[in-house]
């Protein structure tokens, strides 16, 4: 690519906000907070969702669901940190 030229940015607009729920990250007792998706009123109805463990404030994107069909061939790995990080979340 020549120097004076950059990429097309790409924009991600959020589709609402986090209300309720924590003001900080802690990874503990997220069970016991009430958070909901405020859904930007100029774009959707009136709806909310609910039942969500997030912080305050976070905006939230339209990510479309994993599906399998669409996701890597073959099997997968991570590494062992990962599994150690996971091993007594639930």
């Amino acid at each position: 690519m020549p120097e004076n030229d950059t990429p097309d940015a790409v924009v991600s607009v959020p589709v609402g906000r986090v209300v309720g729920g924590r003001a900080e990250v802690r990874d503990d007792d997220w069970g016991r907070e009430t958070a909901i998706v405020r859904l930007d009123a100029g774009r959707f109805g009136p709806e909310a969702v609910a039942g969500l463990d997030a912080v305050d404030g976070t905006p939230v994107l339209d990510i479309k669901p994993y599906m399998a069909e669409f996701g890597p061939q073959g099997g997968t790995t991570q590494p062992d940190w990962a599994t150690e990080l996971m091993r007594e979340y639930y």
